[in-house]
């Protein structure tokens, strides 16, 4: 309904990852200055935005970070049909776009 606040949210998501992946280090430091309980933590905040940042978030050929890799997510919906958390298959470009990223 409204697509420029997704694309505003995407854009916000990606910029940071971009920081983080540029300096992981600096990254985990902002992040506890603005969540004190996690105040001395910095060590394995900064592991947990790489492990984000090299297998959530990566970039591949041809394909922008962000974005979705439609074998990927057929993967996924086989996975959990498989796995009878899903039930119904439904078309994978249904279950995704990546309009907000390009």
């Amino acid at each position: 309904e409204r697509p420029e606040v997704v694309r505003g949210f995407v854009g916000a998501v990606l910029k940071a990852i971009d920081d983080i992946v540029a300096d992981p280090a600096q990254a985990a430091k902002e992040y506890t200055a603005a969540v004190p309980q996690h105040a001395g933590k910095e060590a394995e905040i900064e592991a947990i935005m790489r492990a984000y940042a090299e297998k959530v978030y990566p970039e591949a050929p041809n394909q922008p970070r962000g974005s979705f890799d439609p074998e990927r997510i057929a993967a996924v919906q086989k996975f959990y049909i498989d796995a009878g958390i899903v039930t119904t298959a439904v078309p994978v470009e249904d279950l995704y776009t990546n309009d907000f990223v390009q």
